[in-house]
């Protein structure tokens, strides 16, 4: 487990980089930062931050007596089986919050009611499931029942009677305990150590509340403790106790890069646990104004008269807490009760006719007074002010509601996030906690504000699920959008609403249970999509030579958008050029870098001036092509063009590519560029080269690569890995105008960086792959079959050393000077399927010189019998410098990649193995793989990661889909399972997960008769 800490740092408002023109202070970060509550321990993302797993060097302490140490020995002893551990995880992004697993502390405050204190950021604004573990290692489940809206804490609760093996213990709450020099203990949960005792004198009681970055919560109108106790990560909500066993404070934060350790005071907290335990709401009011605590010398000078200061001085002069300064008027938000009668710079004198100097009265007067008007007497410009202000409700205007949209979620614009950026409340906008699958399709990002949809604003979350639910599927809307961080500049964008992939959710907080209660708004039916008929003739790049001309109204722009990751991709976002092969049927053949699976949804761009969605058809098996339609009678009049394939196939293509002595050795790679502006033709021109076999590095998360296959290259481009030039598209004839090939993109990783590299494909491969789209639309069912093996070429002096006779070498020779490929090369075994016949018959270093009596010197020769087989093959080979024949079972490969069922689980998505697992890992294509898994779920939390394969549900094998699926359906909420899963290498591990149908329910995704996905619940 890692640490994700959340830092104070000072950022540029405009730019929001770990840049400066001045040096950094501590570890590469800027002016002050700042860990929060020493953060939450795990992959809970809470805010902006740097990673810093540096200790602050220790704090040398003074040596106690005898006495002391005693004492402190028993309030140890005391205290520590009241606090636990807090397993905590965000299910949702919400506000400024996002989805993750972590661990911080709490600690008991009423053992009768069952109540945990702890931080506001770790019980969390929005939904999240918790579990408390007490020192003896009970466990028990948490609901949250109060988080503070500006203050960090906030109330858990469990139930007392589940703890069966321990006497519970409670801390009590002493905030007048606090004092300079009080000597103190942190103990809790810190660094993910369950429990450390960290030890600390209080230095500071003024000080001003840390800022944890303007894209993040902010603690503000309070003052914070101060000591050097280098509280780290899991330290968040952690009791700071006094040697009489009190807490007198609440661990908050910690400076990154030094031992210093910031505490929230108690007073606030105290009163929030009274009403509670008395069964009263906590009242907590505002002005929408937030002060600062100002020096005798600061207010002099903004114009605090001599006497008056005498007056305020005077008031303390007996008491033991000295009044040193008073509170200023920092800002006050447009539109809040404070604003236009306080003013920035204005000293608060009383309020109610109190004197007023410090936060603690000012927040108890306001809780007090809520939906009622306080007199405030302020000193402004050297005079004495009377103010009436009406004080509001805090809690109206904390967001309590979460739409789910398209999976983005969304919620009012907070108190926090206007302040932070000083927006009105009045009519904000709905405010962007993730954008999700729908809307990250046009760039939006967290942090827009949605002022409107289609004309109609958006103030609010219930607005804007009245405009959205009576929209259908896939249909556009226009969203008039801007950014918390540039309010004013506001855009346009035009996304399609999803309802097929994700449903709308409306969740709304309840108190009293801790559920966020979540109500299904139902789509309505989707209307079928109309022809988009334009007033001009063509919308296509003119082009600017008689190639460009040729090609231009062939070629389609493709996006494609994948709702959740499968088969090992590594993002949902993926674009390229298509290449129109039958304009009767709408097929269009492009690369899988731009359609890598059949999971998803596409959108073909024609001429840049018209959109349409568009199906995926077929995914070829082994080669690097894939099929998506479109339908033709929603381009009325718009004069698409089938682009002229080749007719050479295999030998004559390879002997044409290969004779770079023919005239016409001259091709034009042409493809599409795309921008917000529109579309451009990106022409190149080279020269044939001699054809390749590529080699790419295996990823981490197995993905598909291509095999088996002669890849084209050009003289003059550049095709290196990570080139900025190249761009898919097509190779043309330049004198023929026939196009040879596609000019496709293929995925390549190298350590942690994803890049692609640009190779054709031959033309007779292109209409392959559209003639097996034309079958599967008429649902005819067309077999492929293959060796199982993925084959390379190695030089003919490899293979005599491994003894290949001369008769062979002749012939290898001889196919060469035929197909003008040199130098002669032969085919051996570099890599067998998992689960393929191959895999137990031969041997990778094979070196393979016939099958069914017939000579192979090429991919093409042995995919070609493989593919026409009955199902067997003999093979001819050399191993260990002998000849030997072997009968091999080819493999069914478009039956056995055949992948139309799809199984959200725990917030995992589950699949059948992918055939990249079979070809790079050589593991039989048996058990449940996970694909991918979402933050916040229990697959995090219980470690249920990619490229794990469930092997076993609660003692019974899972060997596909429909086993696993049978061993969960009928599990309740909050039921524990058993599951046995293996890894790549082959280690299994026995794991537990406790399931969450509340937020994670167990679904099901497939394709229809027609083709087209459908989720349904289990």
């Amino acid at each position: 487990m890692y640490r994700l800490t959340r830092r104070i740092i000072t950022f540029s408002r405009r730019v929001q980089r770990f840049s400066s023109s001045r040096k950094p202070r501590v570890n590469g970060a800027i002016g002050q930062s700042v860990l929060l509550a020493g953060g939450l321990l795990g992959g809970l993302a809470i805010g902006y931050g740097a990673w810093n797993n540096k200790k602050a060097p220790p704090t040398f302490i003074p040596v106690e007596g005898e006495r002391q140490r005693d004492e402190w020995k028993k309030v140890l002893t005391k205290c520590i089986p009241a606090i636990v551990t807090i397993k905590v995880s965000t299910t949702r992004a919400f506000d400024t919050e996002l989805p993750g697993f972590g661990q911080a502390t709490g600690f008991i405050v009423d053992k009768e009611r069952g109540i945990i204190l702890t931080n506001r950021h770790v019980v969390g604004s929005g939904p999240v499931t918790a579990n408390a573990i007490f020192q003896n290692h009970e466990e028990v489940a948490l609901k949250a029942i109060y988080r503070d809206p500006v203050h960090d804490f906030g109330f858990f609760q469990f139930d007392p009677s589940k703890i069966r093996h321990m006497q519970l213990h409670e801390i009590p709450l002493q905030p007048d305990n606090a004092h300079i020099g009080l000597e103190i203990r942190v103990v809790g949960n810190d660094a993910g150590e369950k429990l450390s005792i960290l030890q600390g004198t209080l230095a500071r009681l003024d000080r001003p509340a840390p800022s944890y970055g303007s894209m993040s919560f902010n603690d503000f109108n309070t003052f914070y403790y101060q000591a050097a106790s280098s509280t780290s990560g899991g330290s968040s909500g952690s009791p700071v106790l006094d040697i009489t066993g009190s807490a007198v404070a609440l661990n908050a934060a910690g400076k990154v890069g030094a031992a210093s350790s910031f505490y929230l005071p108690l007073d606030r907290v105290l009163r929030a646990l009274k009403l509670i335990q008395n069964g009263k709401a906590v009242t907590r009011g505002t002005l929408q104004t937030t002060f600062r605590y100002a020096a005798f010398d600061e207010l002099r000078r903004l114009g605090l008269p001599d006497e008056l200061e005498g007056a305020v001085r005077a008031s303390s002069k007996h008491s033991t807490d000295r009044i040193e300064g008073m509170l200023v008027v920092s800002r006050t938000l447009k539109g809040g009760p404070g604003y236009g009668k306080l003013m920035p710079g204005d000293i608060l004198y009383k309020l109610n006719g109190d004197l007023t100097t410090k936060f603690v009265p000012l927040e108890a007067t306001l809780d007090d007074n809520v939906n009622k008007t306080s007199e405030f007497i302020v000193v402004r410009n050297q005079r004495i002010v009377n103010v009436d202000v009406p004080v509001g409700d805090l809690h109206d205007i904390t967001p309590k509601t979460l739409l789910e949209i398209g999976g983005g979620m969304f919620n009012n614009l907070s108190y926090h996030q206007a302040r932070n950026h000083n927006i009105s409340l009045d009519s904000p906008g709905v405010y962007v906690a993730v954008a999700g699958y729908w809307l990250g399709k046009c760039g939006a990002v967290s942090g827009t504000i949605i002022r409107a949809v289609n004309g109609i604003p958006t103030p609010n979350v219930t607005a804007l699920e009245k405009v959205l639910a009576d929209v259908p599927d896939n249909k556009k809307i226009a969203l008039r959008i801007s950014h918390v961080t540039q309010p004013l500049q506001e855009a346009i964008v035009i996304p399609r609403l999803d309802r097929k992939w994700n449903q709308m959710v409306r969740r709304v907080r309840c108190d009293k249970t801790g559920k966020w209660n979540a109500v299904v708004i139902k789509a309505p039916p989707q209307k079928p999509e109309k022809s988009q008929a334009l007033a001009v003739s063509s919308p296509f790049v003119p082009g600017n030579n008689k190639v460009e001309k040729s090609i231009s109204n062939s070629l389609v722009w493709v996006s494609f958008f994948m709702p959740m990751l499968v088969d090992g991709i590594h993002t949902n976002f993926y674009q390229g050029t298509g290449l129109i092969c039958d304009a009767e049927k709408g097929l269009v053949v492009v690369d899988r870098n731009t359609v890598p699976t059949t999971l998803g949804d596409v959108t073909l761009n024609f001429g840049g001036a018209i959109d349409i969605a568009g199906q995926v058809v077929c995914i070829h098996p082994v080669h690097n092509l894939a099929v998506i339609r479109y339908d033709p009678k929603l381009l009325k009049d718009i004069p698409v063009k089938e682009a002229k394939l080749t007719s050479l196939d295999e030998p004559e293509f390879t002997k044409y590519w290969s004779n770079v002595e023919r005239k016409d050795q001259k091709v034009h790679v042409v493809g599409l560029g795309g921008s917000a502006e529109g579309q451009r033709l990106v022409s190149k021109v080279g020269k044939r080269s001699l054809t390749q076999q590529a080699y790419f590095p295996i990823p981490h998360l197995p993905r598909y690569q291509e095999q088996n296959l002669n890849l084209l290259s050009v003289k003059g481009i550049n095709t290196a890995v990570g080139s900025t030039e190249a761009q898919d598209g097509v190779i043309i004839n330049s004198e023929s105008l026939d196009v040879m090939g596609y000019w496709a993109s293929f995925y390549v990783q190298v350590e942690n960086r994803h890049h692609q590299a640009f190779y054709g494909i031959p033309g007779y491969i292109v209409k392959e792959t559209v003639e097996l789209a034309r079958s599967k639309l008429e649902n005819k069912d067309t077999p492929m079959r293959s060796l199982g093996v993925e084959l390379d070429r190695v030089s003919l002096a490899r293979a005599r050393e491994l003894g290949m006779t001369t008769d062979y070498i002749k012939k290898s020779i001889r196919f060469a000077r035929e197909r003008g490929m040199w130098p002669p090369t032969v085919l051996d075994i570099n890599r067998r399927w998992g689960g393929s016949d191959a895999l137990n018959k031969l041997q990778d270093g094979d070196i393979l010189v016939a099958m069914d009596g017939k000579d192979v010197n090429d991919f093409r020769g042995s995919e070609k019998i493989a593919m026409n087989s009955a199902g067997n093959v003999n093979c001819t080979i050399f191993r260990d410098r002998k000849k030997m024949d072997v009968e091999v079972e080819t493999v069914e490969i478009n039956k056995r990649l055949k992948d139309d069922r799809i199984l959200l689980f725990a917030g995992a998505t589950l699949q059948k193995p992918p055939f990249a697992v079979s070809h790079l890992c050589g593991i039989p294509d048996n058990g449940v793989y996970v694909s991918s898994f979402l933050k916040g779920s229990p697959s995090e939390r219980y470690r249920l990661h990619s490229t794990h394969r469930i092997v076993e549900v609660d003692g019974k094998a899972t060997p596909d889909l429909d086993t696993f699926l049978a061993g969960v359906k009928n599990k309740e909420h909050g039921t524990s399972i058993r599951m046995k899963v293996k890894s790549l290498t082959g280690h299994e591990r026995m794991i537990t997960l406790k399931l969450d149908t509340m937020y994670w329910p167990t679904e099901r995704i497939e394709q229809n008769e027609a083709g087209v996905w459908v989720r349904n619940s289990v």
